[in-house]
This record gives C-alpha cells, structure tokens and sequence, in this order.
C-alpha cells in the first residue's frame, strides 16, 4: 500500500502495541504521509472519520484488522455514514468461536456475547450462526447448524 501508484496522500497505522508501533515507525521513518498511531482504534476512528466525508470531496480505504472482538460496530457505521470511505474488515473468528460462538449458546461467557454484540451492532448474529442447515448430515446423532464449534 505504501509504495501503490498513484500513491494516496496520507496513511494512518493505528495499534494499541507499542511494539507494533515502534516496528512501524522505524519501517516509515522519514515519510511525512505516514502517521503512527498508539492508541484505541475505537476512539481514534471516531475522530478521524468525520473529517472524511462525500460532500468535502475526500476519501478513504480502511482496512481493519482486529485481533478480536475489540471493534465497536458504530466504527463500521460512520464509515458507511460518510459515503467516502471504502471498508475492508478482516473478521476475527477464531475469537468469535472460542468466546461467543459455540454449539450450546446457553453455556457460552456473557462477556464473548457482549463483545459479540458490540462487533456485529446487536444480537442478529445469533440467528445466522444458530440457524439450522438446510443440508442434513450422514449421522442422525450429530447437530446441523450452520456454526460448527466444538461442543462446550
């Protein structure tokens, strides 16, 4: 992304690592179009969002990458709100199965559904990772839902 022709005019890295950060500050360094940012992406994107709209002729990619459930949909929403910013979101399922998404939906930690829920802007996943399949399995003793966790 760095060096892509025609090149953008800004970029804006944002971890809450230090080490990350520092790592890409000393790959940038020298660049006045890089920004580094130590911080919350949550609250960091609230800010700078706004400042990209349609109607001040400016745009965006935002290329998210959480290492969990840490993503606050209202993220998602302002960028779509803006109606400049083109979005790529990189789910982070290997949270979503081991602390939200598991085969008995009673036993799994309300903290995972709560974060759950935070990412996906309410409780509508639940019906798509508990919905019965369509296709019925080889074994009439195994579950058919469309999540295939390991039972907890």
């Amino acid at each position: 992304m760095l060096g892509s022709s025609p090149p953008f005019d800004r970029f804006y890295f944002i971890d809450l690592n230090r080490d990350k950060t520092a790592y890409l500050q000393a790959l940038c360094e020298g660049r006045s179009d890089v920004e580094i940012i130590n911080d919350d992406a949550n609250s960091y994107l609230r800010t700078l969002l706004p400042t990209i709209q349609y109607h001040f002729f400016n745009r965006a990619l935002c290329v998210l990458d959480p290492y969990g459930l840490h993503l606050d949909w209202d993220i998602i929403e302002l960028a779509g709100k803006s109606r400049a910013v083109d979005l790529f979101l990189n789910f982070p399922v290997m949270d979503m199965n081991r602390n939200a998404i598991w085969r008995n939906p009673e036993k799994a930690p309300q903290d995972g559904i709560d974060r759950m829920n935070r990412f996906w802007g309410g409780g509508s996943w639940k019906q798509a990772a508990y919905a019965k399949s369509r296709q019925g399995t080889l074994s009439p003793l195994s579950r058919t839902m469309r999540s295939n966790r390991t039972a907890r």
